[in-house]
This record gives structure tokens, sequence and C-alpha cells, in this order.
């Protein structure tokens, strides 16, 4: 496992948070769509569909506030994992901030 980057995702959840508990340890994993830079043919904006996984307070705070259509920002990093049979996945997990708010506030 190597940490290749860090950054900020800023989408919206795409499912309600699915938690559990592993050796006294809580995982909180969720599903966001991320707006890409890319277009398609119809010069539609592509969405990124990205898995995500929180620990400890952070998979606490998110599994009580978040909801599938909740706009969401996280801090993550990344890391590498390549399979048995020779794939790599790129596994995206959240220790650090969030926030989760509702955009309907804002609009004038």
């Amino acid at each position: 496992m190597s940490i290749t980057n860090n950054g900020v995702l800023i989408g919206y959840m795409a499912n309600d948070p699915v938690t559990k508990t592993v050796k006294n340890n809580l995982i909180t994993n969720f599903r966001i769509g991320v707006p890409s830079l890319r277009k398609d043919q119809n010069g539609e904006t592509i969405t990124d569909w990205l898995y995500i996984t929180a620990f400890g307070k952070v998979a606490e705070n998110i599994a009580k506030l978040g909801a599938k259509g909740r706009h969401i920002a996280l801090e993550v990093m990344t890391y590498d994992d390549f399979s048995t049979q020779g794939q790599m996945f790129t596994n995206i997990i959240c220790f650090f901030k969030y926030s989760i708010f509702d955009l309907s506030k804002f609009i004038i």
C-alpha cells in the first residue's frame, strides 16, 4: 500500500452511508458523484462515481448526518491496491475533515 494523493472531493452522496464495526472500529462506506472536467459527445458534464471509506469519528458523523443526495466535501487520501489478478484499484479513505450541507439554504 502506498499513499499517492491527498485532496478535497466535493460532490453529492449517491447512497445512504453503510456503517459497520470491525474490531471496535467504526467504518462507514458510501459513494459520491463528482462532476468531471470531461464532457460526453452531447456536451454534457460526465459524473465520476467514487467509493469512499471513512473511519472513527468522521465515520460516525457521516453516518448520522449523511444521506443520499446530500452535498458533501471531504478531505481524503488515496492509495493504490493491487489485486491477486494484477488489477489495480484506487482506494479513497477519509480520516480528516468533512462537511455535509444543504444547498437549498444558499439558493436565492
